[in-house]
């Protein structure tokens, strides 16, 4: 066994000779030291910053994430070793995306595709430098719904549970949530300035697994349209959703609505607009025309008619906002002309009535005065019209004081309106 004072010797002896290396052998000799990783074109010895571990410098591109058109995209590429202040260059990305100075790509792309993504990294310390061609950045296109896809224009509900997101394309394929918006006006003078629309009684919302159920319990006939808004990966949608309630086996009228190429009632309105320009859907024959026919309509019955409407607010004016630039105010500009009787050749069999709606103002101009603000130029909207009828031997049995007294039939007529560039 040795003695303890020999081993005490033999230690201090021993950090002695290790203090003394440590001083004979730096870096200032003409050839690097063991603790000398390397020597600078300065000829100054490089010891490497130990929280960045180090050694050679080590690039890698790492598998990228799924990337879609207008959703958020964070990638970080793996740069490690050397100095740890490192000159980054990547090309070949997709527009909308960039690189920061610590190597992180990150912005939303503005273009689908496959991107070839070559990275180049120098360190500025040693001059080491290193490149890779990266693995192909796929971006797929945006997360969208395309209002020409059914019928309605719509995910209608019919009944049983019906999930929205079965309706989408594009996007990445991150968890999506669906919420009904709410708001409007905060000044209460149009409460519905949102444009999202109606949701008529009977139905059922599940926002956690986006889906309706559920059938149309309202007294009126139609097709309710309202909005859902959808979000994934930073990127939101407005999707409408719809239900329809057809009239009774023995209804008191018979209604038409020329619209979109057809003449039914239970089809929304479809109005692709250009925001730079003043809105302005339907004016003159372009617009839908609505056909009311009598059940009966023999000796006379048809004679006389009447109806009245109720809009609900959207961007179209609602009457009284203020205009952008204090140059006035919006009035309301709905119409309902021109109206008259239908007749067959063979006796009176109903009347009709058109509809117009205009704003006198480009969207672009009227987001800025609405509240809450909305990108009125990217996201679609609704307006909705309440229709009451009637028919009789006078025009006295149906209305007073431009008051329908005898209504008969109850209409709802949504309008669905899309900036042109979400059409596709």
């Amino acid at each position: 066994m040795v003695p303890t004072e020999f081993a005490l010797t033999r230690s201090y002896i021993f950090l002695v000779s290790t203090l003394a290396s440590l001083f004979v052998f730096g870096c200032s000799r003409d050839e690097p030291a063991p603790d000398c990783y390397q020597r600078l074109p300065s000829g100054e010895c490089f010891v490497p910053d130990p929280d960045m571990g180090g050694g050679p410098l080590l690039l890698g591109c790492g598998s990228f994430p799924v990337a879609a058109v207008d959703a958020s995209f964070v990638h970080n590429l793996d740069i490690s070793g050397g100095s740890g202040d490192y000159q980054i260059a990547v090309t070949g990305l997709p527009q909308g995306l960039s690189v920061s100075s610590g190597g992180q790509i990150a912005g939303k792309p503005t273009e689908a595709g496959d991107f070839q993504i070559t990275v180049d990294v120098t360190d500025v310390v040693t001059l080491e430098s290193q490149t890779e061609d990266c693995e192909l950045l796929t971006v797929e296109d945006a997360l969208a719904f395309d209002p020409l896809s059914g019928p309605k224009g719509c995910v209608e509900i019919t009944g049983a549970s019906v999930d929205l997101r079965d309706s989408l394309t594009g996007g990445t394929g991150a968890p999506i949530s669906c919420t009904r918006p709410q708001g409007g006006d905060p000044g209460g003078t149009c409460p519905n300035r949102s444009g999202n629309g109606v949701t008529p009684s009977g139905l059922e919302w599940d926002p956690d697994s986006c889906s309706a159920s559920g059938t149309v319990t309202e007294s009126a006939v139609g097709t309710w349209v309202w909005m859902i808004q959808v979000q994934q990966s930073g990127a939101e949608i407005y999707v409408p959703l719809c239900a329809s309630k057809e009239a009774d086996p023995s209804p008191e009228h018979d209604i038409d609505v020329l619209a979109n190429g057809g003449n039914d009632y239970l089809i929304p309105a479809q109005f692709f607009y250009d925001p730079s320009q003043p809105l302005e859907f339907g004016p003159g024959n372009n617009g839908p025309e609505f056909e009311v026919y009598g059940a009966d309509c023999s000796g006379g019955q048809c004679n006389g008619f009447g109806y009245s409407y109720t809009a609900t607010c959207s961007p179209f004016c609602g009457g009284g906002e203020a205009l952008p630039d204090g140059i006035g105010t919006c009035a309301q500009t709905f119409n309902t002309n021109p109206s008259g009787i239908l007749d067959n050749g063979m006796g009176i069999v109903g009347f009709f009535h058109n509809l117009f709606a205009t704003t006198e103002v480009s969207l672009e101009a009227w987001s800025d005065v609405t509240q809450p603000r909305i990108n009125w130029t990217k996201r679609p909207w609704v307006a909705s019209f309440d229709f009451d009828y009637c028919t009789g031997t006078t025009a006295d049995q149906c209305t007073m004081g431009g008051t329908v007294i005898d209504v008969q039939t109850e209409l709802h007529y949504a309008v669905v309106a899309w900036p042109q560039q979400s059409a596709p």
